[in-house]
């Protein structure tokens, strides 16, 4: 982020800097061009304000990586992806009591009433639902999406970790790859800063260049 930041902030001092310079800081204005794609890429991966420790996560921008959005998704509206889910087993069985429930024991589990059994049972909802247990007015199935997607919940947080680590890695391998201007614009920076700073001091003191005399 602060190398995003940077180069941003170079943009606009180059920006600021038009017309006729004097040979050094047009060199240092020309060193603060060709940053737009890295500065791009670091805007659309990373968060406004991200936390100092990429090992805390967090730090990559909502849209930049589906995955990642999936994968938070799951971490945190867990419940309501299991709902959403519900809602289209019941639209397909036709059967409105039907519910996804959970245990210790078997983890997520679709359940029906013991009255529905007959239809379960058989083709075709017996091919997306395979049976697990019976007990006294209810039947429990599961299923391949069920299934899945309780793997997915269960280690949502250290795979959206994963990710975020291996985009931070890919980040900085582009940062890398253009260390040498990015070197140039810090230079060019410190050299205009220092410009700048002898430029105020002249006009507020009213200094004037020295007339040496042989």
């Amino acid at each position: 982020a602060a190398v995003r930041d940077a180069l941003a902030g170079a943009a606009r001092i180059r920006n600021t800097l038009a017309g006729t310079l004097p040979d050094t800081l047009a060199g240092a204005r020309d060193a603060l061009e060709g940053h737009e794609a890295l500065v791009d890429l670091l805007d659309a991966a990373l968060v406004a304000d991200p936390p100092q420790l990429a090992r805390d996560g967090g730090f990559v921008a909502s849209g930049h990586d589906p995955e990642l959005d999936e994968t938070r998704r799951l971490r945190d509206e867990g419940r309501g992806v299991i709902a959403s889910l519900q809602a289209d087993y019941v639209r397909e069985s036709g059967i409105a009591s039907l519910k996804i429930r959970h245990n210790n024991v078997l983890g997520y589990f679709v359940e029906t009433p013991a009255t529905h059994a007959e239809k379960m049972l058989k083709p075709p909802l017996s091919e997306l639902f395979v049976h697990r247990q019976t007990n006294v007015g209810a039947l429990r199935f599961t299923t391949l999406a069920l299934a899945e997607i309780e793997t997915k919940i269960l280690n949502a947080g250290g795979r959206a970790l994963e990710i975020e680590k291996a985009i931070f890695a890919s980040l900085a391998a582009a940062v890398i790859e253009r260390a040498g201007p990015v070197a140039a614009a810090a230079k060019a920076i410190a050299e205009i800063d220092l410009a700048a700073a002898l430029a105020h001091l002249a006009r507020s003191g009213d200094w004037t260049a020295p007339e040496i005399v042989a």
